[in-house]
């Protein structure tokens, strides 16, 4: 009954042209595979031979969106079977890495995290790391919005899973990042923004030095953007996480921002449902909480400041935490 129901979903994927259906069938395939017994492994090969045909050439989106979710979900679910093929994987990726569409961008991101995460586990990963980085470096070369992005997203993975690797490849990377900082993409401007902070995280002192200013007037810059607000507001956060004590001269400037955003939410309050006007509430309240752990005593006197505009906000379950 189990390999019944396999290969009517292998079926269904097959021929599926809706991207919430197949992240669904990979789901369930995914959960499959992790309780798979061992005579079942042929099957598990199966569909990882036909994830990484669909990945040659050039197939349609949805078949390229589709082999991209089932190799995540054997990365995650099926490590032993799927490493056995990683090389073909990191030949095959960046074609959905670097692709137009952006849902398919995305999920060829996940996929490739998945096997980061498997490949941590394993001895020799250094020359994968190193491909890896090249490629992604080659993304940035291109100016268009898919391949920046593209590499965006791998360098996000890189960092959380390579640890020490990106190290002496620091300045470099970051001064490509920060090159990209005005791209007339929103979505690489929103991907800088989720990177910021990692890359903060990874060499604090250096990064304050070289980038702070310039990191912290980008993202003042993203909040007047209604499109970027919150995003910002969080990186904001997270940023003061990684880097507290060297922010302590813009302390001022940020809590300015933060009752700005407080104010404009109390005041759109007045006029529309509340449904409406919480879009960067709770981002902002995450931002305090943040700012309070990684800048310390020379933040708290500010904390009192924002009270007042914060429960102008109403009362809502992030303020309350």
């Amino acid at each position: 009954k189990v390999m019944r129901l396999a290969k009517a979903l292998s079926t269904s994927l097959s021929v599926a042209n809706d991207f919430d259906l197949i992240e669904l069938i990979g789901e369930a395939l995914g959960h499959m595979a992790k309780n798979s017994p061992v005579q079942h492994v042929e099957y598990l090969e199966g569909e990882l031979n036909r994830s990484l045909d669909w990945l040659r050439g050039k197939p349609s989106s949805h078949k390229r969106f589709a082999a991209c979710t089932i190799l995540q979900q054997l990365a995650k679910n099926a490590p032993t079977v799927f490493f056995a093929r990683i090389n073909e994987f990191f030949d095959l990726i960046w074609g959905p890495i670097w692709d137009s569409k952006e849902m398919i961008r995305l999920a060829a991101g996940r996929a490739l995290s998945s096997c980061l995460a498997v490949l941590k586990e394993r001895t020799y990963h250094l020359q994968w790391y190193c491909f890896i980085y090249d490629q992604l470096t080659e993304g940035f070369h291109n100016s268009g919005e898919e391949f920046v992005h593209g590499s965006l997203l791998v360098v996000t993975e890189v960092l959380k899973y390579t640890g020490d690797f990106m190290i002496p490849r620091f300045k470099e990377v970051c001064k490509a990042i920060m090159a990209l900082k005005d791209h007339r993409s929103r979505l690489v401007r929103l991907a800088i923004i989720g990177i910021l902070p990692s890359l903060a995280k990874l060499c604090p002192d250096a990064f304050a030095r070289a980038h702070m200013d310039e990191s912290i007037d980008f993202l003042l810059k993203c909040m007047r953007s209604s499109e970027l607000k919150s995003h910002a507001l969080l990186s904001t956060g997270k940023l003061c996480l990684a880097i507290g004590s060297h922010l302590i001269n813009r302390i001022d400037e940020l809590t300015n921002v933060l009752k700005e955003a407080f104010s404009q939410s109390a005041s759109v309050g007045k006029k529309h449902s509340r449904a409406s006007t919480t879009d960067s509430v709770a981002e902002a309240l995450c931002c305090v909480s943040d700012m309070v752990q990684g800048l310390g005593g020379p933040f708290h006197s500010h904390v009192y400041t924002l009270i007042e505009p914060m429960l102008q906000s109403g009362l809502t379950a992030e303020l309350i935490e």
